[in-house]
C-alpha cells in the first residue's frame, strides 16, 4: 500500500466530517460528528509520529518533521477540550472551528510540503512505509471498536481508551523529540559561541598585525624624516660655513689691501719727502739774482756745507 495515499485518504475522510458538521442540524449529531472526527485524527496522527515521521527523518527532513510534530500538539489540546464538552455547551461549535482551522492548516503544509519530498523516495519504500501503518491502523481500530462498547465507555467519549494510549505514546515521542531539539540546539549554540570566539580572536589578531604593521610604517617613516631632517640640516650648515669661509677670506684679504694701500702710501709719502729735499738742495745751489758766481774755493766750501746738509 501506497503510504503516500493512505495519508491523503485520511484527509479526505477528515475533511468530509468538517462539512457534515456544518450541516447538522442539532447539537446531538454535532457532538457525535465531533467524537467520530477526534477519533480519525488521533489514529492518523498516532500513524504519522509512529512510522511515517520517523521514516521522513531518516531521508532528511527533520525540520518538516519537528513543525509537522508542533501542530499536531496544537491540534491534541483542542481535542482534549472537546473530548469533555457536553453537546449542549455553547463552546462545543467554536472550539471545533478552531480545531477544523487547526488541522486544515496542517494538512495544507503536509501535502504542499513533506509530501512532495517524500514522493521522490522509491516506489518500494514508500510501500514498505504503507503497509507498516495499515497493521497498525488495523490494532488501532480495533481498539477503538472495542472501547465503543457501553461497559468501555467514560465519560470523556467513546475514544478515551485509544486517546489516552495515543496520547502516551505521543507524548514519549514528543518528549524524545523535545530532548533531541534541546541538544541539537544546544550543539548549535556551542557551535555558534565557538565560531563567535574565533571570529573575535581572528579579528583581535588582524588588529594587532594591522597595528603592528602601522608602527612599522610610523617607524620607518621616522628615520627617512629623521634623515631628511639631517640633510636639511647639513645643506644649512654648509652654506652657513661657506659663508663663513668666505668672511674669513674677505677678511684675510682686506688686511692684505690695507697693508698693500700703506706701503703705497709710504713709498709715496718718502717720493714726496725725497722731491723736497732734492727742491731744498737745488734752491741752495742757484745764487741769488744780481749775484755774482762764486769762486773755485767758494764752490767747494759750498759744496761741503750741501753734503754736510744732506748727511744731517
Amino acid at each position: 500500500m501506497d503510504a503516500l495515499q493512505m495519508l491523503r485518504d485520511d484527509h479526505l475522510k477528515v475533511k468530509d466530517l468538517f462539512r457534515r458538521f456544518d450541516e447538522a442540524a442539532d447539537g446531538t449529531t454535532r457532538k457525535a460528528i465531533v467524537d467520530e472526527a477526534i477519533a480519525e485524527l488521533m489514529i492518523h496522527s498516532q500513524l504519522e509520529e509512529e512510522v511515517f515521521y520517523p521514516a521522513m527523518e531518516r531521508e532528511g527532513l527533520p525540520d518538516l518533521v519537528r513543525h509537522s510534530e508542533e501542530e499536531h500538539a496544537a491540534a491534541d489540546r483542542i481535542m482534549v477540550e472537546l473530548s469533555s464538552t457536553d453537546s449542549r455547551d455553547k463552546t462545543l461549535e467554536p472550539r471545533f472551528r478552531l480545531l477544523v482551522e487547526t488541522v486544515t492548516e496542517h494538512i495544507t503544509d503536509e501535502e504542499s510540503q513533506m509530501f512532495p519530498r517524500a514522493a521522490e523516495l522509491p516506489r518500494d519504500r514508500l510501500s514498505r512505509i504503507g503497509d507498516q501503518m495499515a497493521a497498525l491502523k488495523e490494532r488501532l481500530t480495533g481498539a477503538a471498536q472495542a472501547t465503543r462498547s457501553p461497559a468501555a465507555t467514560t465519560s470523556a467519549g467513546p475514544m478515551a481508551v485509544t486517546r489516552r494510549t495515543a496520547r502516551k505514546r505521543t507524548t514519549a515521542k514528543r518528549a524524545t523529540a523535545a530532548t533531541s531539539t534541546t541538544r541539537k540546539r544546544t550543539t548549535t549554540k556551542r557551535a555558534t559561541a565557538a565560531t563567535n570566539t574565533t571570529r573575535k580572536r581572528t579579528t583581535t589578531k588582524r588588529a594587532a598585525a594591522a597595528t603592528s604593521t602601522a608602527r612599522k610604517r610610523t617607524t620607518t617613516k621616522r628615520p627617512a624624516a629623521a634623515t631628511s631632517t639631517a640633510r636639511k640640516r647639513t645643506t644649512t650648515k654648509r652654506p652657513a660655513a661657506a659663508t663663513s669661509t668666505a668672511r674669513k677670506r674677505t677678511t684675510t684679504k682686506r688686511p692684505a689691501a690695507a697693508t698693500s694701500t700703506a706701503r703705497k702710501r709710504n713709498t709715496a709719502k718718502s717720493a714726496a719727502a725725497a722731491t723736497r729735499r732734492a727742491r731744498k738742495v737745488t734752491s741752495a745751489k742757484r745764487p741769488a739774482p744780481g749775484t755774482s758766481r762764486p769762486a773755485a774755493g767758494s764752490r767747494t766750501s759750498t759744496r761741503s756745507t750741501t753734503r754736510t746738509t744732506a748727511t744731517r
